[in-house]
């Protein structure tokens, strides 16, 4: 039976020559994969030494290891595509028929031929038959894999190999480099460092402070110590790191210490050929009062209402209760107000705010005193952080406005001393006036040469804050035992109407009045001899303003006569 026998289909049988063809694709295919996986591993080994040298010299931050990560990715991807993938085909037998066709010259067009007639035959079937079989016979002799000559790639495996063995030699020579750098990039926020001879150890890389306070930067020098150091510090909204010497103190350590940090940093520090981890400080800003309420509620002696009041500086009477209600930015842990002494030092004392609101609402209730004070606020900026203390240097006003005592002035009598008879009745007229209100007035009296003193009622004065009162005071009704000669000296003493522990606040009028007790015919006698030298008064005035009266018509005329003649003598010129 022929070798180029069909099937009762019509397709051909499978020969040796068919096997020959997939033999030579299946070597072509050994030989793509070598070359591709030898250009991948080239490129791999490649990239890993190089990545391994710039990471380790420039300590790249995470965002440059990620990308440089990706870039291996896509250069290793892009050679396995282009030099692996797209070079493996599927089998072909038409393509391979011409490949050895192309390099066996004396089989003219039979193999293509071979090929073709064997997915269709058309025509006569002996003439098919005697085509294949002469291809067969033509072939058979000939060696297909001499087309693929796998010597090609003896150079791009060698430099493969090369690059594999430096990979290994470098993980060999350096494997904790080879592991850190490992982890930097499957993990670019990692903070794992290279070994150097000189290792430095953070003592506190992370910290959340408040802003403005003070910090302080450390790290533990290992390994070969050398004598000094380098701080590096990137302010939040700088680009440029600003480097700062230091030197190892005996204890193996570098510090540095910010007096007031404004804004968030990172840092790290370098000694010798070794290199801190990068640590971050992050400032935290204060709590601010987005509104102040304070509510003043007056004492009862005050005949005022509940005010309010924006402004953290308050003055309010003795009494008052204030009510702090301040609302916050930020959730608060703890809230405190915190009197100041004279030298504005915060004392022992501390008043503890209520929060509410979940912490957004600090409040408190006091009574009115006079002192300075501040705020201090608590926080934790996260669920997981510490607690920050905030002092605020600001400081406020609490006056307690004492309530000053009544004040009373007499207005009469306007004398000094004056005659009165049993039966008299001596008006008195005063005025009298208080911050917040009077309550009560009386006529103090006392008899001459005796300490003993005796009131009588001289109006109520509730509701009133100033204003004049006039008290008709009958003496003989109101004074026991009061005879003829005796002197009587009095005043007028007023009351506020707060209620203290010891008594309402009182005041007297000041200098004290007398009268002096007369019978009734010596006080006539005395009223007519006043008359007397009243009317003696009055008449020395008229006679004093007649001769004025008398002295300014003579200047009148004399100076009348002197225009006169100087109008004469201007005329005769």
């Amino acid at each position: 039976m022929s070798q180029a026998s069909f099937h009762a289909n019509g397709r051909p049988g499978a020969t040796v020559l068919d096997r020959k063809l997939h033999g030579l694709w299946r070597r072509q295919r050994a030989f793509v994969h070598l070359r591709g996986s030898a250009a991948v591993l080239l490129t791999l080994a490649t990239l890993i030494v190089a990545g391994l040298a710039v990471d380790w010299l420039l300590a790249l931050p995470p965002v440059a290891r990620m990308l440089l990560f990706l870039g291996m990715l896509a250069a290793v991807g892009t050679v396995g595509y282009r030099q692996w993938w797209t070079q493996l085909r599927p089998f072909d037998a038409s393509r391979a028929a011409l490949q050895v066709e192309r390099h066996h010259r004396e089989l003219g067009s039979s193999l293509i031929a071979y090929v073709q007639f064997g997915r269709q035959p058309d025509g006569s079937v002996a003439l098919v038959t005697a085509a294949r079989d002469q291809a067969v016979r033509l072939a058979e002799p000939l060696r297909f894999d001499e087309l693929v000559v796998f010597g090609e790639l003896r150079n791009r495996m060698l430099m493969a190999l090369f690059a594999v063995a430096v990979v290994l030699a470098v993980s060999v020579q350096w494997p904790v480099a080879m592991a850190a750098f490992g982890e930097r990039l499957l993990n670019p926020f990692s903070d794992r460092i290279y070994p150097t001879r000189t290792q430095l150890v953070l003592l506190n890389p992370d910290q959340v402070v408040p802003r403005s306070a003070a910090v302080s930067l450390a790290a533990q020098v290992e390994g070969v110590q050398p004598a000094d150091g380098r701080l590096l510090v990137r302010h939040a909204g700088t680009g440029e790191w600003e480097t700062i010497r230091l030197s190892v103190d005996e204890q193996g350590q570098m510090t540095h210490r910010f007096s007031a940090l404004d804004r968030s940093a990172e840092y790290y520090f370098r000694a010798g050929d070794g290199r801190s981890a990068t640590g971050a400080v992050r400032v935290v800003p204060p709590p601010r009062v987005q509104r102040v309420q304070v509510t003043l509620e007056p004492p009862d002696y005050i005949n005022l209402v509940e005010r309010e009041l924006t402004s953290l500086n308050i003055r309010a009477p003795e009494g008052t209760q204030v009510h702090w209600r301040l609302e916050m930015d930020h959730p608060l842990v703890k809230a405190e107000l915190l009197p100041l002494d004279e030298r504005g030092e915060v004392t022992d004392t501390a008043y503890e705010m209520e929060l509410r609101e979940d912490g957004a609402v600090a409040a408190l209730s006091l009574p009115v005193q006079s002192w300075r004070y501040r705020l201090r606020w608590t926080l934790r900026p996260s669920e997981s952080g510490p607690l920050l203390v905030f002092d605020d240097l600001v400081q406020h006003q609490l006056q307690a406005v004492p309530d000053a005592p009544p004040r009373v002035r007499l207005i009469e009598p306007a004398r000094r001393s004056q005659p009165s008879t049993l039966q008299g009745h001596m008006p008195v007229m005063f005025h009298a006036s208080d911050d917040h209100g009077l309550s009560d007035a009386w006529i103090v009296y006392r008899f001459e040469d005796d300490e003993a003193e005796y009131r009588v009622p001289a109006g109520d004065l509730s509701g009133q804050s100033t204003g004049e009162t006039t008290f008709g005071w009958r003496l003989d009704e109101t004074i026991e035992g009061l005879s003829v000669g005796d002197r009587i000296e009095f005043t007028v003493e007023v009351a506020d109407n707060r209620e203290h522990s010891e008594g309402r606040q009182r005041a007297r009028a000041t200098p004290w009045r007398s009268v002096e007790i007369l019978s009734v015919e010596a006080f006539l006698q005395m009223i007519a001899e006043q008359q007397v030298e009243a009317f003696e008064q009055v008449g020395q005035v008229r006679d004093e303003t007649g001769e004025s009266l008398y002295e300014v018509r003579r200047l009148e005329e004399e100076a009348a006569e002197t225009d006169q003649a100087e109008t004469e003598d201007g005329d005769e010129r």
